[in-house]
C-alpha cells in the first residue's frame, strides 16, 4: 500500500542527519572532573564524522570490531555513532579491576581496534 513506508532507508547517517537540522541547538551535556562540558547536536554531528573519517584512515574497515573502554561522555557518544556509522561493530565493554583482562576480552569480542581513555575526563 502506497504511503505507508518512508521513501528513505532508515540509517544511523539519516539520525544524524535529522540530529543536526533540526535539533541542532540542542545540547549535550556531560560531567567531567574538571566540570561540565557543553556542546550543541550542531557541533557533535561534524565531529562523529570526522572521527569516522579518522578511524578509517587508521585502517578500520566496514564488519571489523571495534571495542571502547571509556567513560560514559561526549567523547564515547562519538564513538558510539561514528564506528557504526562506518559499517564497523561498536563493542563497549565495562572495566571491573578484578575480572579485567584485555587479552582474553579482545579474544571473547574477536575486536580488531580498542579505543579507550587512560583517565577519568
Amino acid at each position: 500500500m502506497e504511503g505507508l513506508m518512508q521513501d528513505y532507508e532508515l540509517s544511523l547517517q539519516h539520525v544524524l542527519w535529522r540530529l543536526q537540522r533540526l535539533h541542532g541547538k540542542s545540547e549535550v551535556v556531560t560531567k567531567r572532573e574538571q566540570g561540565v562540558h557543553r556542546m550543541t547536536n550542531a557541533d557533535l554531528v561534524p565531529r562523529i564524522n570526522r572521527l569516522a573519517g579518522a578511524l578509517k584512515r587508521l585502517g578500520v574497515k566496514p564488519g571489523d570490531r571495534v571495542a571502547t573502554l571509556a567513560f560514559n561522555n561526549y567523547r564515547h557518544l562519538e564513538l558510539y555513532y561514528a564506528v557504526p556509522c562506518m559499517g564497523a561493530v561498536l563493542h563497549t565493554c565495562a572495566f571491573s579491576p578484578s575480572t579485567w583482562n584485555s587479552s582474553s576480552t579482545t579474544r571473547r569480542t574477536r575486536s580488531s581496534s580498542w579505543i579507550s581513555r587512560s583517565s577519568a575526563c
